[in-house]
Order: structure tokens, then sequence, then C-alpha cells
């Protein structure tokens, strides 16, 4: 049927004044809908991607923390030796990595206890990242040309390449066995070569290697807490910290109570020894012995040396014998202005006069070396033996320089002093300063030498 003129007007007036049909609204309704599900949809997979995310974030970041959580502490100990400062960046973080050259300078760094090795070691023949420590450990048959040069000195460092640069050097320059024996501890020990299985199984059996021994994973680049450990158990178990083959004390009964203030306590040194009250302790510039290790350390041979020769000359003395200007000279050497001439001339005819006559040694207590705030002081035992005397009274250097006499009692006496060093300008070297030795007594009760009076 057709529309009539009307119809067709009405439905155009409709059109015109935009009316739409029902089915037209509801194709929208049915659009709208469709966007609203897809945009939620969208919203959905963003929010679970983010959620997915976020926990591989945290995983990894727990995954991370308890791969390191273990080695943590050693850096404080590697601070505490100084051997933080060998890596290129000078810090000892756990989680960084560690390159080849960084990891055979930390080897030599730890069997020496040196920061330099300018005086033992020949200029390097090329020019690389730790050139000189690297040619060095070649030519002590420590490492191969193989091992590291000049083209890989910047790669990174793989667990059992630190393992056997230690390894090996633990045999070519302490002259020591490897202890190879498999006990099952390290449970992939068969993945490895001879060479790596005899460095990892020895590390372990002589707890070098301590953190995660079942399963090592030695082929993995290693990070600076893997090194960290193998750095200071190897110092600590080989007594590479000390000086002359003083061994580290692990017996808990002779710890001192005050340990954490040295770097480390010996046990040929008795722990009361240890708990002698420092000079000038509480001062704004005072130092305790384990934050003055790290920076003399390479210099305690010769602290030694200047030291004990200087105050065993200082108690080995004869009136029969004695000569001024013998005594001056073999004294200068260990003191940085030189002997008081006028206190030296006096002494010595009073030695003459009084017939003194006296013996002993000296020995300085490692690492007993604190700043007071002015100087530096090394605790020294020293026996001493009264062998002659008329007057019991300023037997030693330096007593006539006081406004008292001071009186000994006859016989052989033990005691201790913090000495007096200090360093010139531009030189690290620490050298004797003059003093008496009642005025540099640890135990200021020692009965045998007293001010008269008192």
């Amino acid at each position: 049927m057709k529309e009539t003129k009307i119809q067709e007007n009405n439905r155009v007036d409709i059109q015109n004044k935009g009316f739409k049909p029902s089915y037209a609204q509801e194709k929208k309704n049915i659009d709208t809908s469709i966007d609203k599900k897809r945009i939620k949809w969208i919203i959905f997979i963003v929010i679970l991607a983010v959620i997915l995310i976020a926990g591989i974030i945290v995983t990894i970041q727990i995954f991370n923390q308890r791969k390191y959580e273990d080695y943590i502490a050693l850096e404080e100990s590697m601070k505490k030796y100084g051997f933080d400062r060998m890596y290129d960046n000078g810090t000892a973080n756990t989680s960084d990595m560690v390159t080849k050259s960084e990891a055979i300078k930390l080897v030599i760094a730890t069997v020496y206890n040196k920061y330099d090795i300018s005086g033992i070691a020949s200029e390097p023949k090329a020019e690389y990242s730790n050139a000189i420590w690297v040619e060095f450990a070649q030519k002590l048959g420590v490492i191969t040309t193989t091992d590291v040069n000049a083209e890989n000195a910047d790669d990174p460092a793989t667990y059992s390449d630190m393992i056997r640069f230690f390894s090996n050097a633990k045999v070519k320059l302490l002259d020591l066995t490897l202890d190879v024996e498999d006990t099952g501890i390290v449970k992939d020990i068969n993945q490895y070569n001879m060479d790596e299985k005899l460095g990892i199984l020895d590390m372990v059996n002589n707890d070098v290697i301590t953190i995660h021994t079942d399963k090592m994973n030695a082929r993995n680049k290693i990070f600076k807490g893997q090194a960290n450990e193998l750095v200071v158990n190897f110092a600590e178990k080989y007594n590479t910290i000390t000086i002359s083959g003083e061994k580290l004390n692990i017996n808990r009964e002779k710890i001192p109570q005050n340990a954490s203030e040295y770097p480390y306590t010996v046990a040929t040194v008795d722990k009361s020894v240890y708990e002698y009250a420092f000079f000038g302790k509480g001062g704004e510039r005072f130092k305790l012995p384990i934050e003055v290790y790290a920076d003399q350390k390479e210099y305690f041979y010769q602290i030694k040396k200047n030291v004990e020769e200087y105050y065993n000359t200082l108690i080995n003395i004869d009136y029969q014998s004695i000569n001024e200007e013998d005594l001056k000279k073999k004294v200068n050497q260990y003191l940085l202005f030189g002997m008081n001439e006028e206190a030296l001339h006096e002494y010595v005819e009073y030695v003459k006069t009084n017939h003194i006559k006296l013996s002993g040694t000296a020995k300085i207590q490692m690492p007993i070396l604190y700043f007071d705030g002015t100087y530096y002081r090394m605790r020294t035992k020293i026996e001493l033996n009264i062998e002659s005397a008329i007057l019991h009274k300023n037997l030693l250097y330096g007593d006539l320089l006081k406004d008292q006499d001071v009186v000994y009692e006859e016989g052989s006496h033990v005691f201790y002093i913090d000495t007096y060093l200090s360093n010139a300008i531009n030189n690290k070297t620490l050298y004797n300063e003059e003093s008496s030795f009642i005025d540099m007594l640890c135990d200021q009760n020692d009965s045998f030498m007293k001010l008269a009076g008192e």
C-alpha cells in the first residue's frame, strides 16, 4: 500500500525533527555496551599486567636479597682490613660485579696485605686495567697470560676464576698444600674440570668458602659478596694481615672485652694488654686501632723496626761501654727530630757515675696502634733487667728530664708503654718522639717505677 501524501510528509517531518526509529536506538545501545565491555577488559588486562610485573619485580628483589644477604656483613670486614680499596671503584658493595684484573689484584693484595706493589713489582709492559698486578701475578706463576691479559682484563670474572687464583696463590706464594678431599659437601663438584675442582674443594675444606657450599654455580659471574668472602676468610685463615708470623686469636677465652676496638687480636698477646686504657680516648680527634689500621697497615713492618730498635737501644745500657756519639748515631735514625743532645750528654755521664747496667727487650703488641689526637701510640712490651746501679733512680733515658726523680725497684720487670710516634709532612712512615718511660706507662699502678715522694 502506498503512503499517502500526508503520511509521507509526517515521516519526513519526524526525521527532520531528529526522531529515530526504535531499531536504530537499539543498535546504538548495543554498540555502547560492547565499547564498555571492551574498556573493562582492557582495564582488567592492564591491571593484571601491572600486578604480574610488580610480582616479578618483588620476586626478583626477594631472590636478590636472599642471594646477597648472607654476604652483606663482609663489607665491614673489607673496610676494616682496607681491602675494599683494592676494587677499581673503591667499594666492596656486595652486588657489584668483579673483573678478571680486579680478581687477581685482590688475590695478590690479600697475600701481601699491600695497596701498592710498585716496590716489589716491575713496571708493566702494557697499559690496561691493573696491569702491574696482573703481570706480577703472571711472573709469580699464580696465573697464566691466558687467564688475564690486556684483552680480557675488564671482562667479568667467574667465581671459579677467583677460587683458582687463590688456590694457586696458596701453593705458589704461601708454600702450602691443598686439601682436596671430596667430603660430599659440594653437590655440583663433578661439573668442573680438575683445576676448578681442586680449588673449590680446598677453599670449602678450609672454611674459606662457607656460604652456599652445597651448589657452587662456580662458572657464573662472581659478585663482590663472593669475592669479599674469599678475601676476608683467606686473610684470616692464613694470617696474611698480621706480621712476623703472628696468628690471629681464635680462642674465645682469650678474646678481650674491647675486641671490637681492634681490627683483630693475636694469640701471643694477653687479653689484659688489649684492655689497658688508651691515652686521649674521648678526644675529638682520637682514633681507635680499628680506625687506624687500614691507613697504617702497610707501615707496620717499618713501625716494628723503628720502635723495637729504638727502645732496645735505650734499655740495653752498660756504663762500661756506653759512648755518647755511638748512642746518638744509632738512636737518631729512629727518631723524627733526633735526640736532645744536652739531655743525652747528661744521661751518659750519669750512667757512668751511677754504674748503670740494663738489659732487656722491646716488642710491639699488634695491632695496638692508635691516635691520641696528637700522636700515634704503639703499645709496646718492655722486659727490663736492672743488673747494676749505685742508686736505683733515673735509670732510663728521659728520666732526668722529669722534675722529680724516677725511682726503681731492683730486679727484673715486665711492663707496657704506649710509645709516641709521628711522621713528617708528605711521609707516612712513623718515627719515635722522645719521652720518659714513666709518662708512657699503660698501667699507672706499676709500683716498680714511680716518682719520688709518691
